[in-house]
């Protein structure tokens, strides 16, 4: 059962129609999300004014000063960002200095990505802000509940890469009643049953001979 899922309750204006309501507050992405977004409109005034980076900016610096030298795909999967984001950021943070491309040595069709030097000093600046900013916000937990808190995100984080790899269809998490276009009711279950085929000249001998006497049909020859 979902923490955020429940019923509806004597305050919904009908009780009884069995509807799913979805508990915002409880919902664990949207709890995320909203302190994701505190956190980034906080640090963005930082590296937005002093870097002109953006948040998909910071997201792929903070991977490469951790891991480089990465590819862009690489890029996508550490940060549960698409393509044409990762590229997008790359651009913008290689149009003001803050990321090299090179070719990688060891294979010339792939390439690698590094923050620049300009880049890494930024990093160095941001870095501080960024874990001050997470300090605080861990301030009103006890040294024991953070490590409770981190090794269960670590929990959640490592299954959604399982249940949510990249490309997976939204469809695979619909109950099988409810599977079908939304709106409609659940397309009947199919049951497959023998059918006769009948061939077309067959089809047509006895087309005829609803037309006319057996004896008088004419003949048909297989040689």
């Amino acid at each position: 059962m979902s923490i955020s899922a429940r019923r509806m309750g004597d305050e919904q204006p009908d009780p009884d129609d069995g509807s799913a309501v979805l508990d915002l507050d409880a919902w664990l992405p949207y709890r995320c999300s909203v302190v994701a977004n505190r956190v980034s409109a906080c640090l963005q005034g930082m590296y937005g004014e002093r870097f002109q980076l953006s948040v998909p900016g910071w997201r792929v610096m903070a991977v490469l000063g951790r891991h480089a030298p990465l590819s862009a795909k690489d890029v996508g999967e550490r940060t549960a960002m698409d393509q044409v984001q990762v590229t997008r950021a790359v651009n913008q943070m290689a149009s003001v200095n803050l990321i090299s491309r090179r070719v990688d040595p060891s294979d010339r069709r792939r390439v690698v990505l590094r923050l620049s030097r300009r880049g890494q000093d930024a990093y160095a600046e941001i870095v501080p802000v960024a874990q001050r900013i997470e300090r605080e916000i861990l301030g009103i937990l006890k040294p024991v509940e953070v490590e409770q808190l981190s090794s269960l995100m670590e929990k959640v984080r490592s299954r959604a890469e399982d249940v949510l790899p990249e490309g997976v269809d939204w469809r695979s998490f619909m109950d099988d009643a409810l599977r079908g276009e939304p709106g409609t009711s659940p397309p009947p279950r199919v049951v497959s049953r023998p059918v006769a085929v009948k061939e077309p000249a067959r089809a047509a001998g006895v087309k005829a001979s609803r037309r006319r006497p057996a004896a008088a049909r004419p003949s048909r020859s297989l040689a």
